[in-house]
Formats: C-alpha cells, structure tokens, sequence
C-alpha cells in the first residue's frame, strides 16, 4: 500500500475545518428572529453582529432541541476573521488541531506500515534460524511496535490537551480585570519565590515595583522586602489596583498565576490527558470568572452538570472505531445519557493513559492504589463505558463493552506484560482522534459564552 493510500486510510473521515465551517449567511441573517437580537445588537461592530447573532440563535435552536453547532462555529468563524488578541488564540487552537491531526496520522502510517513490513519480512522466512526462534522474534518485534505506537500517540493527544486547554484558559480571561482577591494572591506567591531567584531577577523586580511605587522605598530596599511590604500595606495596593484596568501587562502579569492554577491542578485534579481533567478545568474556570460577571444569563447554574452535558452532547454525535481479532471493526459512539456518557469517557481515557503510564514507567504501585486504574475510578462493569453501537453486525454491543472491560482487567493484572496488540493501537488512535473533537467543540461553547457578550 502506498503512502498516499495509508494516509487516506487514517484520515478518510477527519475534518479539518474545524473552525471554518458556517452556515451563517446573509440570508441567515436577514431571516433571523428580532426577538433572537439583544437590546444592544445595533450598537455592535461590524463584525460583532454576526458572531453575537450567531451564538443567540445556537441558543435558541439548542432549547428548542435542533442540532445547531454549525451556527456556534459560525460565531467563531466570526471572531477569527476580526484581527484581535481573541481571534489570534482561537487560530493557535486550529493551528494545534491541524498538526494534532497531521502527526496522528503520520504515526498511524508509520507503525501500520512498519507492521507490515515486519509480517512481509516473516512471512518470507527473513529471519535466520540460529539468531532466534522465528516466531518468538516475530512476536518480540511486533509487542515492541505496538508498545511504542501506543506510548507514541498518547504522548501526542496529551500534548495537544496541554496546549488546547491553555488556549482556552487565555481566551476567557483576554476580558478579565484582575481584583484585590487576585492580587494578593499573586504577591503571596511571589513572596514564596523571591528567595529562589538570581539577582538579576530580583533587581527587575525592584525596578519594575518602584515604577509604580515611586518614593515609597529606599535605594538599598532588597526584592523580598519590596514584596513583604506591597504584601502587607492596603494602600500599596491600592495604588497598584487603579492601574491594573489601564495597564494590560501588569494585568495580564497577576492573571497568569491564576490561569496557571486552573491549569496545572484544577480542585485538585492533576494535570493528565483524561476527560475528568479537561471538564475540571471548564467547571473552575465557570466559578471562578462568575465573579467577574462574566456569566451568560444561559447557562445553568450547576456547572458541573451543565460542562458533564456539553462533553455527554457533543460525544453522542460523534463515532471512533474499536479493532477486534479476525479484521472485525466496529463503529461505536456515547449514550445520549448525561451521567453514563461522563462516566464512559472518564473510564476510556482513564484505560489509554493508564496503559501509557504502564508501558512509559512500568507497574507503579500509585497508578493501581490510587491514581487512574484505582478500583475508585475503575469500571465495575461492561455496561459503566457508555457506548452505544453504531456500525458493526458481526458484534454485539455487550460483546465490545465486554473487550474493553477485558482490557482493563488485563492492564491491571498483567501490567507490563498485558497484550499491545495492532487493534489496540488503532482503537487508541480513533479515540483520540474523537476525543479531540470533543474537546474542542466543548470548549469553543463555553469560551464562546463567557467571553461573546463582552468583547463586542
């Protein structure tokens, strides 16, 4: 098979355009409701009114039950055509998609191809009989191509998390004026870092206080002692406070130890390519920019159900494809059932990562006693992966429930000598293909919502 012909294999059903596909036009706009229109509509810029109609009306289709997230990537279409700071983040989040998509693919080519040619090599009798048994080296060659498929192409998922969720944390908080709560926070921190730094460091930061402190400290004040007493005096911050809506870098400096936060360990979650982590960080960001009032008069008020809602809605619309013994395929998707579609997703990401944890550090005790393949977070049965079969005759749906339940039961009993076969490499990789899109249909939503009526 050539390479043109394995490249098609991988991406005959991946798309692109993520964020260019729209169904807004000029004719959607004229025959729009009024009642769809905000109070403040006219008052918009030019390119504010397609983007904030677009979300108006993907409200109102969505309470009505009409699948309308065409519209919602029409509102962020929208916002990448304008040149802004929002617009730029929105086309690194594309950016990110296309190459995750790119190096998937390319990885896909490249372990199928190589399996391939090692069955070629076998079935030609390649191997010399004195270096070693031809099946068992077979079979060695093989376990360690798909080993290094799966530990390869989990890497390159959680790298396109990492980077996504953080676009998505900078988008939202492009409108966020720091507060007092923010800033002290900020100081405290800094506080606890001035002792690792070199002077250099600590000498910008005298200068950079002083500048907006001017005549409040001696010549020989030293950095810590700048900071304890910015740390302790209202007043000080007082001062500091009036500058940050007018000053974009000292904002955007006290804000970036709260996005850090969000994004390193929201309540608590470690950071890690699961869906338990993914909606953590949507669900903190929703309470903490509720206080900013940031909060669209749509949105539920229990967070946690309503992000759970959106990752449930948007992966029952999607489909990944499990690979099973004897060239057997299946096409599966999630329940339409809130509850049970979260708790499939959190238990299929928590079974890849788990099995990328196995194969990149071997049998850690805190991955099965606590971490991801605990009993708490395992499946307590075929029925806890929320699937639903979609295309496949020659299967059942318990019987796919079964074999990923069997997996699992594998990864934790045998650990580093669990089967890493062909077909869990490409059921990996078709999942995590599925899950980004997941990921970034998700979080366009909710950054849509709190940032569509403010930037306008």
């Amino acid at each position: 098979m050539c390479l043109i012909t394995c490249l098609c294999y991988f991406c005959r059903e991946i798309s692109t355009d993520y964020l260019y596909t729209t169904s807004l036009t000029e004719e959607t706009l004229k025959r729009s409701e009024p009642d769809v229109r905000m109070k403040s509509y006219d008052s918009l810029t030019e390119h504010g009114k397609p983007r904030r109609l677009a979300y108006d009306i993907h409200v109102m289709e969505k309470k009505l039950g009409r699948n309308s997230d065409q519209l919602l990537l029409s509102c962020v279409r929208n916002t990448v055509k304008c040149k802004s700071p929002e617009s730029e983040l929105f086309k690194k989040i594309d950016d990110e998609y296309k190459k995750f998509i790119i190096d998937m693919c390319i990885h896909g080519v490249t372990v199928w191809g190589s399996y391939q040619m090692v069955s070629s090599w076998y079935a030609r009798d390649f191997f010399p009989d004195e270096c070693l048994d031809n099946k068992t080296l077979f079979r060695k060659m093989i376990s360690n191509l798909t080993q290094m498929g799966c530990l390869k192409s989990a890497s390159i998922f959680e790298t396109f998390v990492n980077a996504t969720v953080k676009h998505f944390i900078d988008i939202v908080y492009l409108t966020v004026i720091a507060d007092r709560n923010d800033f002290q926070k900020f100081i405290s921190n800094q506080c606890k870092l001035v002792k690792q730094w070199p002077n250099d460091v600590k000498e910008n930061v005298i200068i950079f206080w002083k500048n907006y402190l001017p005549n409040s400290f001696g010549s020989e004040t030293a950095a810590h002692e700048i900071l304890k007493s910015i740390q302790r005096d209202t007043n000080k911050q007082n001062q500091i406070l009036k500058q940050l809506p007018i000053d974009k870098d000292l904002n955007k400096l006290v804000l970036n130890y709260q996005k850090k936060l969000i994004q390193q360990k929201p309540n608590q979650i470690t950071r890690r390519p699961t869906v338990e982590y993914v909606s953590e960080v949507f669900i903190t960001l929703l309470k903490k920019l509720e206080k900013y009032n940031l909060k669209h008069t749509e949105m539920n008020q229990d967070k946690v159900h309503e992000v759970h809602g959106h990752i449930a809605h948007y992966a029952s619309k999607r489909t990944w494809k499990l690979y099973l013994s004897g060239n057997r395929v299946v096409e599966l998707t999630s329940t339409d059932n809130v509850d049970v579609a979260y708790k499939g997703l959190c238990h299929l990401t928590d079974l890849f990562y788990g099995i990328r944890c196995l194969l990149a550090h071997g049998s850690q005790q805190d991955k099965f006693e606590s971490g991801v393949m605990s009993d708490t977070h395992s499946p307590k049965g075929p029925e806890d992966f929320g699937i639903i079969l979609v295309k496949g005759n020659e299967v059942s749906q318990d019987e796919c429930s079964q074999h990923l339940l069997n997996i699992w039961n594998d990864a934790v009993k045998n650990r580093t000598l669990m089967n890493v076969d062909l077909n869990l490499f490409q059921s990996e990789l078709s999942f995590y293909l599925y899950m980004a899109e997941i990921i970034l249909q998700v979080g366009t939503y909710i950054t849509c919502d709190l940032t569509v009526e403010h930037k306008d």
